[in-house]
């Protein structure tokens, strides 16, 4: 009986200290809810490209800004306008005066790997463009 609630205040105190430290428990996310966060303060203009197929494998491509300044550049120095046919392609960009993150959808020109003349962003610090790929059973959710 006693070590049951020995066992028992010790299970209490682990959670309780593993909360005041700060740890968080994990939770998982799928494709459409993607963890985003300011990194508009980093001192070297970035983006980064996100690149997931309809079977579940991933690829980052990180560049900097200079080097490409709209989301057609962007997409052509990451290889996801090789890499995938059909996507749905979406700009996620951090607006710190209203800390809130938009979601621009960028489709291309059909039949080509261009991305359309006024879906075609500048890219600011912080913005992360996520590329999923198309299913090939047809389902797109």
């Amino acid at each position: 009986m006693q070590r049951k609630i020995g066992l028992r205040i010790a299970l209490v105190l682990s959670i309780g200290l593993i909360y005041c430290v700060g740890c968080k428990p994990f939770e998982p996310f799928n494709s459409d809810q993607i963890p985003l966060k300011d990194d508009s303060q980093s001192r070297v203009p970035m983006y980064r490209v996100e690149m997931m197929n309809s079977m579940g494998g991933a690829a980052v491509h990180t560049g900097k800004i200079a080097e490409a300044a709209t989301v057609q550049g962007a997409l052509e120095q990451s290889g996801a306008l090789r890499r995938f046919r059909g996507a749905r392609i979406d700009l996620y960009r951090f607006v710190p005066e209203k800390r809130t993150v938009l979601k621009l959808p960028v489709e291309l020109q059909p039949g080509k790997r261009l991305v359309r003349v006024d879906q075609d962003y500048a890219l600011l610090p912080g913005d992360r463009i996520v590329v999923r790929g198309r299913s090939p059973f047809g389902n797109d959710d």
